[in-house]
């Protein structure tokens, strides 16, 4: 199997370069035995020693992944100009490439962007590279696969993001297109984990984060409390009610008590003292008048 995969991996590189070249071409392709991986004869004076992945590697993340070619003499970092290619070989799609030199004799290389799940990718170093002496280096190849997709857990629900609060290192999310709420974990921000996901009776508008709360309006609903003390498991302390229809909420501390401004739509804005969710009251409130409405609210100071 390993036989016949570099095979099909020569062969697209042939293609490649019969595409590039003016008139005709005769071509041998010999299949490579899967037994010879030592280094080349002692006529070559410049080769790559080393090549990871390693050929058939299986499972190469998608992203992040760096590829690593190690030459058994010195190189002149000058000459690698145009002679590294990753190849997505289902398609023949060259795929950008940075090359940087990690020391004399090695080089890093790193796609600019994600690769594809479930892929195969050809990585080839030309025959251009030159030594520091000016010998020039044998050409060198391998292929490898991505790693294969795997479903998540819990659901991820497909919606437009209408609000996100950060806590710590998690993320909570709101859609006002779907009922509900997610909290993702992001200690490793390259890979964030989706951790809960709640209902709620209605589409949140938005959502907000302070003293270790989410607070999350609804709408004519009101503005949900949630203790997130847990962030993996948010627990609703209280449902703050408001006469109009929420859709903005900042909370605030003020002399070791806890507020709550509240854009109320149509009834205008509205500051509820939160210290304790179950109970809150109505400090202060504010009509704009007829055909005036608060949507958006901010605290400064």
């Amino acid at each position: 199997m390993r036989a016949m995969r570099r095979l099909r991996f020569l062969l697209s590189m042939s293609a490649l370069a019969l595409m590039s070249t003016a008139g005709g071409c005769t071509c041998t392709v010999v299949e490579d035995d899967d037994d010879d991986d030592g280094p080349p004869g002692p006529e070559a004076t410049c080769y790559v020693s080393s090549l990871e992945p390693g050929f058939a590697a299986e499972g190469v993340e998608v992203a992040g992944s760096a590829f690593r070619a190690t030459f058994n003499v010195p190189i002149d970092a000058s000459t690698l100009v145009d002679q590294v290619r990753l190849v997505r070989l289902e398609d023949q799609v060259d795929v950008d490439v940075d090359v940087t030199v990690v020391d004399p004799r090695t080089i890093e290389i790193t796609a600019t962007g994600a690769l594809r799940f479930w892929s195969e990718y050809g990585l080839q170093i030309g025959e251009g590279v030159r030594s520091v002496d000016g010998d020039a280096c044998l050409s060198e190849s391998t292929s490898f696969s991505t790693v294969e997709p795997t479903a998540d857990p819990v659901t991820v629900r497909p919606a437009p993001i209408s609000g996100l609060a950060v806590s710590g290192q998690h993320a909570f999310v709101a859609s006002s297109e779907l009922p509900g709420i997610q909290v993702y974990d992001t200690s490793d921000p390259a890979g964030p984990s989706l951790v809960a996901s709640l209902m709620t009776p209605s589409s949140p508008v938005t959502i907000q984060a302070g003293h270790g709360r989410i607070y999350v309006p609804m709408g004519w609903n009101g503005v949900w409390v949630y203790d997130i003390s847990d962030p993996g498991n948010p627990t609703l302390l209280a449902v703050v009610g408001t006469p109009g229809s929420v859709s903005d909420v900042e909370p605030f501390e003020r002399d070791g008590r806890l507020y709550l401004a509240v854009a109320d739509g149509g009834m205008g804005l509205e500051i509820h003292d939160v210290t304790d969710p179950k109970v809150s009251t109505v400090i202060a409130s504010h009509y704009f008048g007829p055909g005036v409405g608060a949507t958006r609210v901010s605290m400064s100071g």
